[in-house]
């Protein structure tokens, strides 16, 4: 039998006939364990954190009712005439349990996280102690980021990754793929959680994150930054294009320009990966004189002054893009087919789709029409789209010298109203826990 808690018998695991395809024994592993340690200790723990918040009861409702409801949309399982879960159709209970628990932990030790700090820079003064953990457990979308951000990680500890269960179908069912811009700052509040220092709490004893999970996070990271947080309707659309403008230490600005930071690395490294194998299929490039570090500085210019290129589109569609200028511009010729067909063979997981059919968004009077897309080939994006923005630039500022570095400019973004919440807490950058795995440096 298995153990009880919330007043219902915790399920055991299933017995599975045969092993799911895409299954990682290291992951599927690493969730139980944190299951069946911290199934009967995960909730008290957590909202031991509300009893200094005037509104608790409030607080603890919303976050136990938006946990049941998301993770029930993915983890769909009956219920009882009391409500209470059962293993007749649906999934199985383990399953649901097994990512309910991982986010209680996950959530309880960064709500320790801001208690600490809280109690470092107020000393506990009656009148404000728990206001931070009141603030960070009511912002409701940094909740429901990290809660997909478990979910998703639950789904592939517990289900693999195989078409039509892998990333992002979890966030699809959810309703969330115009959140991904907070799903990929969440996927590092939890990365930061479980490798934060403990001083003695419960959750001391939460087992390492295996490679596999820091690989799969890395990989959600990278798919965000290269095509899901640009789709048409996505948040970070309303983030660049509203006010006021981007300030140091506006809190929104820095998670923003965090965010950048790591879309222009990836465009950045993508584009140099695609020049070195354009050199090899095409020899006479090489007349060109530092011909990666020029394409490197015509993406800068995109990057830092025309981010409005990839809403919409696949990053490596702009990048091919930018390539294809610089050739037209040195006088030289490399048929646009080919250079596609470079970039799918030398780019992972770049299916021929990608450069076919890009749905491009139709903006009327500056304003987006979310519903409002118009499905082009690559070619047609560069001379419809691309090229008409970049040719107001002299063809000198295109093509810098070898020895120059790429052009920055101070974004020239601008952001909405600061968010207090879960962000704000201490952060620790995926890329300092896996130390850039190789998902995340092939891009």
């Amino acid at each position: 039998t298995g153990r009880v808690q919330d007043g219902w018998t915790m399920p055991q695991e299933p017995e599975l006939a045969s092993r799911p395809s895409g299954v990682s024994d290291a992951a599927g592993a690493w969730i139980k364990r944190i299951c069946l340690q911290h199934e009967n200790t995960s909730t008290e723990a957590l909202f031991a954190h509300f009893q200094e918040v005037p509104k608790r009861a409030e607080l603890t409702v919303n976050v136990v009712n938006a946990a049941r409801s998301r993770i029930s949309a993915v983890f769909p399982i009956n219920q009882n005439h009391r409500g209470k879960p059962t293993d007749r159709g649906g999934c199985h209970p383990f399953h649901y349990k097994c990512c309910l628990t991982l986010y209680y932990c996950v959530l309880e030790r960064l709500l320790s996280l801001v208690a600490r700090a809280e109690g470092r820079s107020l000393g506990g003064h009656p009148n404000v102690k728990g206001q931070r953990v009141e603030a960070a457990a009511g912002d409701m979308e940094a909740l429901d980021a990290l809660l997909n951000c478990c979910i998703e990680v639950a789904v592939f500890s517990l289900l693999g990754s195989r078409p039509g269960i892998g990333f992002p179908a979890a966030t699809k069912k959810l309703g969330l793929t115009n959140k991904t811009y907070q799903l990929w700052h969440a996927i590092e509040a939890f990365c930061g959680a479980l490798t934060a220092p403990t001083d003695g709490d419960y959750t001391s004893s939460l087992p390492g994150m295996p490679l596999d999970v820091q690989e799969f996070l890395a990989g959600m990271q990278v798919r965000i930054e290269e095509e899901l947080a640009f789709l048409p309707g996505s948040s970070i659309l309303r983030l660049v294009a509203s006010s006021p403008r981007l300030q140091p230490g506006h809190l929104e600005g820095q998670l923003l320009a965090s965010f950048l930071d790591e879309h222009r690395s990836m465009c950045l490294a993508r584009l140099e990966g695609a020049a070195r194998a354009l050199l090899v299929e095409c020899p006479h490039l090489q007349a060109v004189d530092g011909f990666g570090q020029r394409a490197a500085h015509c993406l800068g210019l995109v990057l830092d002054q025309q981010l409005q290129l990839f809403f919409g589109v696949h990053a490596s569609v702009v990048v091919c893009a930018a390539l294809y200028l610089l050739i037209k511009l040195c006088g030289l010729k490399v048929p646009f087919g080919k250079l596609v067909g470079v970039l799918e063979g030398t780019l992972p997981n770049h299916e021929a789709s990608i450069f076919q059919q890009v749905l491009v968004p139709i903006f009327t009077a500056g304003a987006e029409a979310e519903d409002a897309l118009t499905c082009m080939g690559a070619r047609q994006y560069y001379n419809d789209i691309f090229l008409p923005v970049m040719s107001r630039y002299p063809p000198h500022e295109l093509m810098a010298q070898a020895d120059a570095q790429p052009h920055v400019a101070p974004l020239p973004h601008t952001i909405g109203p600061s968010s207090k919440g879960l962000t704000a807490v201490p952060r620790r950058v995926l890329g300092d826990v896996t130390n850039r795995t190789p998902t995340r440096l092939v891009r």
